[in-house]
């Protein structure tokens, strides 16, 4: 009886705990829902419009066509490209390795016929090392047969250019934009001619100078709200 009566107590002690508990854990969810909270909203309207900015500087700029080579000569590597593909192709150009940027080779002959298999144009790039050095490096980057490289061929240099970033450009239309920082609490979208572009900058043309300061992150919100800050320069 007496161990009975006992259970009964330990049993009602737990109870009594596990509802203080879930009590207490109610008590803390409701007083963080009372908590006032700072929103994305009143952020934006209290200190303004988060944004990354760069400096506009000059420097050299590189258009550049992707191509898959494959080794075809004890060095030389060939690939197949379209009419339209092969239009800025050109004998003498570099081939880069797409993803380590070191120099794989030049082209040296560009088709101007179509091959009877395939319909397309071949373009053969002789590289500066043997295949067989090629082909090891293939080999550490396929994943299974029918190995490839793939490639950049420079198809055009500018020296002492303005250059972008994408990201930095806004377009509607034909007609492209850039938020330009004129001074601590005021910037302004103006249009600006672009020229090539690859892809990581574009070259452009007109609209701005260096020096100039734009605006590469956060311009979605700008035409929403008039203020912003500068979180951080590129």
């Amino acid at each position: 009886m007496k161990h009975a009566k006992s259970r009964v107590i330990i049993f009602a002690i737990i109870l009594i705990l596990s509802i203080i508990v879930v009590e207490a854990k109610k008590a803390k969810v409701t007083a963080e829902r009372e908590r006032p909270t700072e929103s994305v909203l009143s952020l934006v309207l209290e200190k303004g419009v988060p944004i990354h900015t760069i400096k506009v500087t000059k420097g050299d700029f590189e258009t550049t066509k992707l191509a898959t080579l494959q080794p075809c000569g004890d060095y030389q590597l060939c690939t197949y490209l379209s009419r339209k593909e092969l239009l800025p192709i050109k004998v003498g150009q570099l081939v880069t390795s797409a993803k380590t940027e070191h120099k794989i080779g030049k082209v040296s002959f560009v088709s101007g016929t179509q091959d009877f298999k395939n319909g397309l144009y071949k373009v053969v790039v002789t590289s500066n090392v043997s295949v067989a050095k090629i082909k090891k490096e293939i080999e550490k980057r396929a994943k299974g047969p029918g190995m490839y490289f793939v490639s950049s061929i420079v198809t055009g240099a500018y020296k002492n250019v303005i250059k972008l970033p994408v990201a930095a450009l806004v377009r509607e239309g034909d007609s492209v934009y850039v938020w330009k920082v004129l001074s601590e609490t005021e910037v302004k979208k103006i249009e600006v001619k672009v020229g090539k572009a690859n892809t990581q900058y574009q070259h452009i043309l007109e609209g701005l100078t260096e020096g100039d300061q734009v605006v590469v992150r956060g311009q979605s919100l700008l035409p929403k709200y008039d203020r912003f800050r500068v979180v951080k320069t590129l």
